[in-house]
């Protein structure tokens, strides 16, 4: 599934389905549909990203192993 990374203000990492924008009054990055929290101890390779930095596209992949 491809979508997008952000990191809102108070350093919270969502993924976002569609593109989301920042929301400079709530200082968050918002989308139509419904953004996925993902734990930041699961994802170290986004610990650089920022709310300044914007979104990341990337690939959501889950399989049972």
């Amino acid at each position: 599934m491809i979508g997008y990374i952000a990191r809102d203000k108070d350093r919270l990492l969502y993924f976002h389905y569609t593109l989301p924008v920042r929301d400079e009054d709530n200082e968050w990055w918002w989308s139509d549909d419904d953004a996925l929290f993902l734990r930041d101890k699961c994802f170290p390779e986004f610990d650089n990203i920022t709310y300044d930095d914007g979104p990341v596209k990337v690939e959501l992949s889950i399989k049972k192993v």
